[in-house]
């Protein structure tokens, strides 16, 4: 079964090139580069911007203040980013997602925040923020706002590209319970490709299933959904994957050419438990 927020630099991020004074902090050669960037009272560093979704840490400056713990708020993003303010009627939203940020309970800690130098944080995601789109996107800039997009307040932009947080994976295709065996035989899981992502360029040696993460014994090409596009199938033990009788979901996790992930998360039904 198929399942699948003061005056700002607006600072632009691309693979490979940061403008406004840009202090790369652990950047990666397949991502946009992992740095922070200035909102408003908000921060937001992206690890990932996928075609379905983002992956983000979030934090709050220690100078405003805040006493709430959490800080909620919500997780609003744009394509094409907007040239005025959130409110401008021509900014399309291709996200809001409601967010939570932590409050630090040993006090402030410092981070290197793009063009600002260290910045002292009162709020900090203990995990990246894992957040998705309405819609697919295509390929190109895409602006982040964790206050709502409320007018005034700034933007985090990053560079869309190839990966996917939320795909599509059908496992044991052709049976809708997705009954998987425990302790024996074989589980196939398809990755399915989209008008954005074609899984048969995804590296099927970087893929790893259920909660052992294992390897895939076979690998194999065709239609598993019929739309026309060619998907990737791919073959693990069930004991390889440490699946047991308590095993509601499984999740998939590969990466793309350049590197970005490809991750997916389908409910499963045991047998021979």
């Amino acid at each position: 079964m198929i399942t699948a927020q003061p005056t700002l630099c607006h600072r632009v991020v691309t693979v490979g090139a940061v403008t406004c004074a840009a202090i790369a902090a652990g950047a990666s050669a397949t991502a946009a580069p992992y740095i922070w960037q200035h909102s408003a009272i908000t921060y937001g560093r992206v690890a990932y911007a996928c075609t379905d979704g983002i992956r983000l840490d979030a934090a709050v400056g220690a100078d405003f203040q805040r006493p709430d713990d959490p800080y909620v708020n919500t997780a609003v993003a744009a394509q094409p980013p907007p040239t005025t303010d959130w409110d401008d009627p021509d900014v399309t939203l291709v996200m809001s997602q409601p967010i939570s940020i932590g409050r630090l309970k040993d006090g402030p800690v410092p981070v290197d925040v793009d063009g600002e130098g260290l910045v002292a944080m009162s709020h900090l995601t203990s995990s990246p923020l894992t957040l998705r789109y309405q819609k697919p996107l295509a390929l190109g800039p895409i602006a982040v706002n964790l206050e709502g997009g409320q007018p005034g307040t700034g933007r985090v932009t990053a560079e869309v590209t190839d990966c996917s947080l939320f795909a599509k994976i059908d496992v044991q295709p052709g049976d809708r319970k997705n009954r998987v065996p425990v302790g024996r035989g074989n589980v196939t899981v398809a990755v399915l490709s989209t008008a954005t992502l074609d899984t048969r360029a995804t590296d099927a040696a970087t893929y790893r299933f259920g909660p052992k993460g294992a390897a895939s014994r076979v690998k194999a090409v065709r239609d598993v959904d019929h739309d026309g596009r060619q998907d990737l199938v791919l073959t693990f033990r069930s004991v390889d994957a440490g699946l047991t009788c308590a095993t509601r979901s499984v999740a998939l996790a590969g990466t793309t050419p350049s590197g970005g992930p490809v991750e997916g998360t389908a409910p499963v039904q045991p047998t021979r438990c």
